[in-house]
C-alpha cells in the first residue's frame, strides 16, 4: 500500500513538473529573442529593390547583436506576386508568430497585404513605399520611403535647366505608375512644358506594347521621354529606341541605371537617362561596401533604419501589435541613416528629398 501512495505522489511530481515547464517555457517563444519576419521578393520583378532590403535588415541585425539583442529574421520569397504576397504573411503569422513584419517589396504587394495584418493587427515596416499608392491606409503599416510627391519639385527643375519644351508619358496603369502619371503632369505645367503624348500599359506587358509605343514617341518629336516601370520595362525600352533610334533623355526609376550595371543592354550615352535617388549615408555605404564589396543602394538604409525603430518600438512596449503600432505613431523619434523618423497619420516617414542624378 505505501509503494502505491509512494508511486501516486512520484507521478503527481511528475505530472506538477511537466505542467510547470510548459507554462514556463512555451514552445517556439523566448522572451529575450525578439522575433521578426519579412516578406520580399527574391524572384520577379522586384528582386533588386528587395535584395537591398535583405542586405539592410541583415546589417542591422549584426548591429543589434552587437549590443546583445537577439533578432531572429524569417525570410519568405513572394515572388513579386499579390497572391503569394498574403500566403506568404499568413505562413509567417500562423507558424512564426513574429513580433513584426517588414518588407512587402512594392506598392500592390503592401496593398494585397494590409486587410490580413490589420486583421491580426501585426505591425509592418515597407522600406520602399508610401502610402500614396497603396489603397486605404492601415494603422498597422508604416512606410520608409520618401514621398513620391517630393520628386516634382527635381522634375521641373529639370525640365527648366534642359531646356525642355515637350514631353512624352510613358507609365504603367497602376497606383504606382499613376501617381507618376499626376506628378509628371504637374512638373510640366509648372515648367511651362507640353505634354504631347501620354501612353499607359498595364504591368507586366512591356515587352507587347512598347515598341508600338516608342513609334508614337519618335512620331510626337517630344525633347525628352519621362518613364516609370520595372527592371524588364527597362531593358525592352532601351532596346526599342536604340533599334528606332529615338535619342532623347530619359527620366525614371533607377532601373533605367540598374541593367546597365547587370549589362543587360548594350547601352551608349546616345540616350541620357536621369534616375531618381535619394542621399544616402557614407557610414553605412562603408559598411555595406565591407561587407558586400559593393556601394550601398536605395532602401537598404530605409530597411536598416526600419529593424531598428521596429525593435526600439518592440522593447519600449509589451509586444502586442497595438502598442508597438501606437509607439511607432505617437512615440517614434529615431535618428536613422536615411533621416529621423516620425510618422504621419498615413503612416508616411515625414521628410526626405529625392533628387535626378545622370547614368554615367
Amino acid at each position: 500500500m505505501q509503494k502505491v501512495i509512494w508511486g501516486i505522489v512520484v507521478i503527481a511530481i511528475i505530472i506538477w513538473i511537466g505542467v510547470s515547464f510548459s507554462e514556463r517555457t512555451p514552445e517556439n517563444t523566448n522572451e529575450d529573442v525578439i522575433r521578426v519576419g519579412a516578406v520580399l521578393s527574391f524572384t520577379g520583378d522586384a528582386n533588386v529593390d528587395s535584395l537591398r532590403m535583405q542586405r539592410g535588415f541583415d546589417l542591422a541585425q549584426e548591429d543589434l547583436a552587437q549590443q546583445g539583442i537577439n533578432v531572429e529574421i524569417q525570410y519568405e520569397d513572394d515572388e513579386t506576386n499579390p497572391a503569394q504576397t498574403i500566403s506568404a504573411v499568413r505562413k509567417l503569422l500562423d507558424t512564426y508568430k513574429p513580433d513584426a513584419l517588414v518588407g512587402l517589396s512594392w506598392s500592390f504587394l503592401a496593398e494585397a497585404a494590409s486587410p490580413v495584418v490589420t486583421e491580426a493587427k501585426i505591425p509592418v515596416f515597407s522600406p520602399a513605399n508610401t502610402s500614396e499608392f497603396t489603397g486605404k491606409p492601415s494603422p498597422y503599416i508604416f512606410f520608409g520611403a520618401v514621398r513620391n510627391e517630393q520628386k516634382l519639385e527635381p522634375v521641373v527643375e529639370w525640365l527648366k535647366q534642359k531646356e525642355i519644351t515637350s514631353v512624352a508619358l510613358f507609365v504603367d496603369n497602376a497606383p504606382w505608375g499613376n501617381n507618376h502619371r499626376d506628378i509628371y503632369t504637374r512638373a510640366a505645367q509648372e515648367a511651362g512644358v507640353e505634354v504631347v503624348l501620354l501612353e499607359e500599359f498595364i504591368f507586366g506587358t512591356e515587352g507587347e506594347v512598347t515598341s508600338a509605343a516608342v513609334t508614337k514617341i519618335k512620331a510626337s518629336e517630344a525633347d525628352a521621354l519621362l518613364w516609370s516601370g520595372g527592371e524588364q520595362g527597362a531593358v525592352i525600352l532601351l532596346k526599342k529606341m536604340q533599334e528606332q533610334q529615338v535619342h532623347i533623355p530619359v527620366v525614371g526609376m533607377d532601373h533605367l541605371e540598374n541593367i546597365i550595371k547587370k549589362q543587360l543592354v548594350d547601352y551608349s550615352v546616345d540616350i541620357p537617362l536621369f534616375v531618381f535617388e535619394t542621399s544616402l549615408d557614407q557610414e553605412l555605404d562603408r559598411k555595406h561596401q565591407k561587407k558586400y564589396g559593393e556601394p550601398v543602394g536605395i532602401y537598404t538604409d530605409t530597411a536598416y533604419d526600419g529593424l531598428m525603430l521596429m525593435v526600439e518600438a518592440i522593447q519600449n512596449t509589451d509586444r502586442s501589435g497595438e502598442k508597438i503600432a501606437e509607439y511607432l505613431q505617437t512615440k517614434t523619434n529615431y535618428e536613422g541613416f536615411a533621416k529621423t523618423y516620425s510618422f504621419d497619420e498615413n503612416g508616411d516617414v515625414e521628410g526626405g528629398e529625392w533628387f535626378l542624378k545622370e547614368v554615367e
